[in-house]
């Protein structure tokens, strides 16, 4: 079966694969994404890390920014926040992805570390 010239498009990233996120942004975006593949955590500690060591200090006005995939148009009284459309912090995307692809955790594993850190920020 000839598909012709199509571009499948798949986002590289432990939270992409986690929470089977994919986005496409618009017509003018490149098929080779250097940010792409990189956790979104350890690329804000590469941000914070380059602002202080290299003297990049627009870079920490960068780290700071709410990430948004600017899918939807900025108004005055709406802002579409990548945490809030997928309601969860990249901080806990992330730490799925570490329990999925680096400790090989299922679902049920995953579960109860869950309900571990729950508990804790409950009774703590």
């Amino acid at each position: 079966m000839d598909i012709g010239n199509v571009c499948f498009n798949w986002p590289d990233d432990g939270h992409s694969r986690v929470n089977l996120l994919s986005a496409t942004y618009d017509c003018s975006s490149a098929d080779i994404n250097p940010i792409g593949s990189i956790i979104k955590q350890d690329f804000r500690t590469f941000l914070r890390w380059a602002a202080v060591n290299l003297g990049y200090l627009s870079l920490a006005d960068v780290e700071v920014a709410p990430p948004s995939a600017e899918l939807e148009p900025i108004r005055s009284n709406y802002s579409q926040l990548d945490e809030v459309d997928m309601g969860m912090t990249y901080e806990e995307l992330s730490m799925y992805g570490r329990l999925r692809m680096t400790f090989r955790y299922g679902p049920v594993s995953m579960f109860q570390v869950d309900l571990e850190v729950m508990f804790v920020d409950v009774k703590g």
